[in-house]
């Protein structure tokens, strides 16, 4: 009996940390966030209002991802945009953002929907997404996302989202680009 109650706390506390996306945010934040917003409809016209989706299933980091043809390392560019201007956050919320930027795990999506199609190869007509990086009251996102239809057709997109009434909405577009 002794032997099984510590052997109970070691497992109970490997639970809490094997997590699939991120050291710092918990899966379920994650996986409700990207499937509500690859499920709602935005309020203009977009290739990302379309159902069903063919997603590339292992998100992109968010350091890799190809949103600005700035000089500027993705990172010192994200941070730009979140210490400076009219969305700039506090100090406390870029520290927390950094520590999830940092903590980014390799993975693949791990939730279920009957309008996503998950794809082991990435081309013509697969959406991306990064593992979004939330401030430290999970009430604001931000997230990647990509689209190509072709080589001359492709849309790359980093938005900064806050949840109003519990619902996730784009709050505004931090970089982008579209051929």
């Amino acid at each position: 009996m002794r032997g099984i109650i510590p052997l109970f706390i070691i497992l109970s506390q490997l639970n809490c940390v094997a997590q699939t996306y991120s050291k710092v945010v918990p899966d379920s934040i994650v996986e409700a966030f990207v499937f509500e917003v690859l499920h709602s409809k935005e309020p203009y016209s977009s290739i990302f209002n379309k159902l069903p989706k063919r997603i590339y299933n292992k998100p992109i980091h968010i350091g890799s991802a190809s949103w600005t043809f700035e000089t500027d390392t993705a990172f010192q560019a994200v941070f730009k945009i979140l210490y400076t201007g009219e969305h700039a956050l506090p100090s406390e919320d870029v520290v927390y953002i950094q520590k999830q930027y940092y903590g980014i795990k390799e993975s693949a999506w791990a939730f279920k929907s009957s309008n996503l199609k998950f794809k082991k190869k990435r081309g013509r007509r697969i959406y991306e997404y990064s593992i979004p990086l939330f401030t430290k009251d999970h009430d604001k996102a931000i997230f990647w996302r990509y689209w190509s239809g072709g080589p001359l057709y492709a849309y790359s997109e980093l938005h900064l989202y806050s949840r109003i009434n519990g619902v996730w909405k784009i709050d505004k577009i931090l970089a982008g680009w579209i051929s």
